[in-house]
């Protein structure tokens, strides 16, 4: 793993994170997490564990890809408002 990478979080995010959603339609736990990271980092662990009772399962990666694919649905909707 490239830990250096993720020293300009931002760039990762938008250069490797956005290009990986865009191919395959959702995020894992990792990346999902790196931009709730970057937006607000003490609220990692709250975020989860709101995945995880909302999405009504135990494996947060499951929960992330559930929820970023309903999120690209919705963008490549072509019946969006």
């Amino acid at each position: 793993m490239n830990y250096k990478q993720y020293y300009d979080l931002e760039n990762y995010l938008f250069s490797i994170v956005i290009k990986k959603f865009l191919k395959y339609g959702y995020l894992n736990a990792h990346d999902f997490f790196c931009i709730v990271i970057w937006k607000a980092n003490r609220a990692k662990t709250k975020i989860m564990k709101k995945m995880l009772s909302i999405a009504n399962v135990n494996d947060i990666n499951f929960a992330c890809k559930k929820l970023t694919t309903a999120i690209m649905k919705t963008i490549t909707s072509p019946n969006r408002g």
